[in-house]
């Protein structure tokens, strides 16, 4: 969550590290553009399925389903000396059919938000949530009939060693309600470089 702004307006490629699923995400465009303490952003990328994946599989490390995925977010910076942030982020998943198997799965919405604060310019603290929904039925002989959901809030610091143009952050997420699905919690621990 916590604000990270930026200038102009960027084309990248980018791969990401693998996801927990074994598939690989990539972005490939992002555009972004700033004024005053409002960053606003506009990406598309999608997770390639290169994790092991079979239909009757016990241990797949796939989903065995390209994914496409359209995302925008908001960063809005306040307070006297912008120590204060918000942003929002809304994406659409877009899936395709499941390999060797009659199903299509439905396709995603998932809303990420957070609130934070920075204490003298090296350390933020937030609040952060977010919440999936399956928007469309998933489609084939082997489809489950209903659609999927969840809610999770949690906590998020980072602390900034600017000197080495690094930061660490950890973040703590859990599900408060899921419908359909697992139910569970999401740990991040990150080493941030800077160029």
């Amino acid at each position: 969550m916590l604000a990270e702004t930026g200038r102009g307006i960027t084309l990248v490629f980018e791969k990401v590290p693998p996801s927990p699923s074994g598939s690989v995400p990539v972005r490939l465009l992002r555009l972004g553009w700033t004024k005053g303490g409002n960053h606003f952003e506009l990406r598309y990328g999608f997770f390639a399925p290169t994790g092991r994946y079979k239909s009757d599989g016990l241990n797949n490390t796939g989903k065995g389903f390209w994914t496409h995925m359209i995302t925008v977010g908001d960063t809005q910076l306040f307070g006297a000396t912008n120590q204060w942030n918000a942003s929002a982020l809304l994406r659409y998943e877009i899936h395709t059919k499941k390999e060797n198997v009659d199903v299509k799965a439905g396709q995603n919405a998932v809303f990420e938000w957070g609130v934070g604060r920075t204490f003298g310019k090296v350390l933020d603290l937030g609040v952060v949530g977010a919440g999936t929904w399956q928007v469309t039925a998933e489609k084939g002989t082997e489809a489950r009939p209903s659609k999927y959901s969840a809610n999770a809030v949690g906590g998020e610091v980072q602390y900034a060693i600017p000197r080495a143009r690094l930061s660490l952050r950890f973040r703590a997420v859990f599900d408060v309600a899921a419908r359909d699905r697992a139910q569970g919690r999401l740990l991040v621990f990150m080493l941030v470089w800077k160029p």
